[in-house]
């Protein structure tokens, strides 16, 4: 009952067989259509007529007033086809496990008739045979037509064993105060039934499991042969295959899936330690920020992996804000004081990519302060022998001496035991690299 658009050829048949063949021997046939003249005109032949569509079919519509059945090509892939499959019964797809015939499908399922004339397919209960009007292998449920609405409302209609695979899901016209509330209904004059899924395919020798990968025929504990799976592998009844799952045995299958219960376990206190690890590491790096921030970063780690604690820096930042040092009167100059962190930051810490050189004061290092603003920075060395004398006197003479032919000094730094001098960076280097080389 489909409308359709227009066929590309058509010729005069004497059966749908015909018609049939004429497009499976046409690899470019997508569909065909055969209609069948049922009057004659007195005195003529009767003819019935083949449609051929040689393109994409188009413009369809199901259930149409006037329309005709319509027969569509499809590739074998798209109904899953296997060795044990029957054949189609006219349009009809015949899934396995669902069997016509002994040779086909599982003979657990061997409740159906194809007639091949009318390519119709019947449904054989103990209270007779019904007419199948569709059938659908992913819900596993098919559709008789009940012949009239009477026998859908006796009780005792289609009484199915409870060993058979088949169970009737929707009853017809019927009122449902009249059943046990197992069913459920719906208006017309058709069954719904639906069938269980199937156990591994029955067999007699290697041959009948070629069709069933990672399966081999063995007896099972009832003495009935079948394509038992392989070691490793599971019979899905769904996908009606053998398929592969780690820890997974026949002959083992509680050990597999232990192990596979070991398997999550192992991961999942794996991947706790390491958030603690993480968490651990993460609140150690900051607890450590915090506290040298606290504490002016009082401690500072040199070569000789001693820590040294001093509270010098309070008194040396005073004696040159003041100027008076041991009794010296001298005024005190406006020299500004760095952070630790912000020299920290703008050396990269100290980065022997930005070391520049070294003297008898100490290293040199290369910086820049958060506005774009490049310095050099005089590290005092530990070993140069200067004290807080020293360098109270260095600051206080460069802030002094203020000379276009003299670097100037930015600043100092004095936390800690760490003891820094701030100067403008000299892009072309210092004179003595020109008069010595």
């Amino acid at each position: 009952m489909m409308k359709v658009g227009n066929p590309d050829s058509q010729f005069n048949a004497k059966s749908e067989m015909e018609c049939k063949i004429e497009c499976l021997n046409n690899c470019q046939c997508q569909a065909y259509l055969y209609e069948e003249v049922e009057i004659t005109q007195r005195g003529g032949s009767s003819s019935s007529t083949c449609w051929i569509w040689s393109q994409d079919v188009s413009n369809l519509q199901e259930e149409y007033d006037s329309g005709r059945n319509l027969q569509v090509r499809v590739a074998v892939s798209d109904i899953e086809s296997t060795s044990r499959n029957c054949e189609t019964c006219g349009t009809n797809m015949i899934p396995y496990p669902l069997s016509t015939r002994p040779n086909c499908g599982d003979l657990t399922y061997y409740s159906f008739q194809c007639n091949i004339s009318t390519g119709q397919v019947s449904f054989e209960a103990p209270g007779g045979t019904y007419q199948v009007t569709s059938i659908d292998p992913d819900t596993r449920k098919f559709v008789i037509q009940a012949k009239n609405a009477d026998n859908c409302r006796n009780k005792n209609f289609l009484p199915l064993n409870q060993s058979s695979p088949f169970h009737l899901i929707n009853r017809c016209n019927a009122d449902p105060a009249n059943f046990s509330s197992d069913f459920s209904f719906k208006a017309g004059d058709e069954v719904e039934i639906s069938w269980d899924p199937p156990l591994e395919p029955p067999c007699s020798s290697s041959t009948d499991c070629e069709d069933w990968p990672h399966s081999t025929c063995n007896a099972t504990q009832e003495g009935k042969k079948r394509c038992l799976c392989t070691t490793n592998s599971k019979w899905d009844s769904l996908t009606l295959n053998c398929t592969q799952e780690v820890g997974y045995s026949r002959q083992t299958g509680a050990r597999g899936k232990m192990t596979l219960a070991l398997i999550i376990a192992v991961t999942f206190i794996s991947v706790a330690v390491l958030a603690l690890l993480s968490s651990t590491f993460i609140y150690t790096y900051l607890w450590r920020r915090r506290r040298v921030k606290g504490q002016g970063s009082r401690e500072i780690l040199h070569k000789n992996s001693a820590l040294y604690l001093y509270d010098s820096e309070r008194k040396v930042k005073n004696l040159i804000e003041s100027g008076r040092f041991k009794g010296d009167d001298t005024e005190g100059f406006d020299v500004p004081f760095f952070e630790l962190e912000s020299i920290l930051v703008a050396t990269d810490y100290f980065s022997n990519s930005n070391k520049l050189g070294q003297g008898g004061f100490g290293p040199v290092y290369k910086g820049k302060l958060p506005g774009g603003q490049e310095i050099a920075v005089k590290r005092l060395s530990s070993c140069s022998g200067q004290g807080l004398e020293e360098f109270k006197n260095e600051v206080l003479l460069i802030a002094k001496l203020q000379h276009r032919n003299l670097v100037r000094l930015l600043g100092y730094c004095v936390e800690g035991d760490e003891k820094m001098l701030v100067y403008e960076y000299m892009a072309n280097k210092s004179l003595d690299s020109f008069i010595f080389g």
